[in-house]
């Protein structure tokens, strides 16, 4: 993995990049107890984040599968940037339908209104 590379794509997807350590990081390190599968580790990690930081990962994911499906990146070549770790668990699905699930489950999860008065990304709406 090129830090240039991972470096350029944190200031384009900061919080998706940030995202994708952190589930790398529950998928290495079982001992968190932040789930298993796809769907549990994003809706643990959603409920683990502020609303605006998941909708910005949102955001950024949908920007970024929009740029693959018009052939402008790849999507493996884009996780092998950001991620040191090969995913095994997901070999039976392509890159690009694991981040549409992901997305799916995003939109299924990310809070559409304010939930948490003590949230202090509640105050930048």
């Amino acid at each position: 993995m090129s830090f240039t590379k991972h470096n350029a794509w944190e200031k384009r997807f900061p919080e998706l990049c940030h995202f994708f350590e952190c589930y790398l990081n529950n998928m290495i390190f079982e001992e968190l107890g932040q789930g298993e599968t796809t769907e549990e580790i994003t809706t643990l990690m959603v409920q683990n984040q502020f609303r605006t930081y998941s909708k910005k990962v949102l955001e950024q994911l949908s920007e970024l599968i929009a740029l693959i499906k018009k052939g402008k990146m790849d999507a493996d070549q884009f996780l092998k940037e950001i991620c040191s770790e090969k995913l095994y668990e997901y070999d039976h699905i392509s890159t690009l339908e694991w981040f549409e699930i992901i997305e799916k489950i995003l939109k299924e999860n990310v809070p559409k209104r304010k939930k948490d008065p003590l949230d202090p990304d509640d105050f930048e709406d």
